[in-house]
């Protein structure tokens, strides 16, 4: 990072390995440089509370931890950030009277962040709704102590140290691969190494399927 840095822009969990960003250390960083500071928590949303730090931006593709279908993404901002957005694709949606804007140009836009949005894909949109409730209900915390503790019981059996991460990155042989998914468990296989990601709807017993075929 140095004077000309506007923006840093980072995953508050690494997708490939699990790995938690330093959001706190990142945040204090950015404000020494007078940087703005973007988390994308599209692999922890659900699981994973973001810390109190000051954070400018945050997105998210919901069809990740959320349960979403694919077709549903989120912003958020502070009110200073999200007044230096410009729309790309403005719409009729992000009018300040949308119903009232479906014919023709030039109607002016929302005064407020609603300026950025895009007609929602509808049967996603109603989709996630159903998804958000199942996660307020059960709760981000349990969630994630669940879906960490499943991690941690693959780590361990495996002779690997804890991570407080729900994403384990295991190195395997294609054969092993092979098994894995002949044992109808899906995970992501990418540059020799295996993905294995737990959620609310996995049980120990997934993770005992998991062992099993890996041996």
């Amino acid at each position: 990072m140095g004077p000309a840095t506007a923006l840093v822009s980072v995953s508050a969990v690494q997708s490939s390995d699990g790995a938690l960003a330093p959001l706190a250390d990142l945040a204090r960083a950015c404000r020494e440089h007078g940087a703005r500071l973007l988390v994308d928590t599209t692999q922890s949303a659900g699981w994973l509370p973001l810390p109190q730090v000051p954070i400018d931006y945050t997105v998210c593709s919901t069809y990740k931890w959320l349960l979403a279908p694919r077709g549903t993404a989120l912003l958020t901002g502070t009110r200073e950030a999200l007044a230096q957005l410009r729309p790309l694709a403005p719409s009729w949606y992000a009018a300040e009277h949308p119903w009232k804007s479906l014919y023709g140009a030039g109607a002016p836009p929302a005064t407020d962040a609603r300026r950025l949005d895009q007609a929602p894909v509808w049967g996603a949109a109603l989709a996630l709704a159903q998804s958000l409730r199942v996660i307020e209900e059960t709760g981000p915390a349990v969630i994630g102590a669940h879906n960490v503790a499943l991690a941690d019981r693959l780590r361990t059996a495996l002779d690997l140290e804890p991570a407080d991460s729900a994403i384990v990155s295991l190195p395997v042989s294609e054969r092993a691969a092979t098994r894995v998914a002949e044992a109808g468990i899906a995970t992501a296989s990418r540059n020799g190494r295996m993905r294995v990601a737990f959620h609310l709807y996995n049980t120990d017993q997934d993770v005992d399927h998991l062992l099993t075929a890996l041996r």
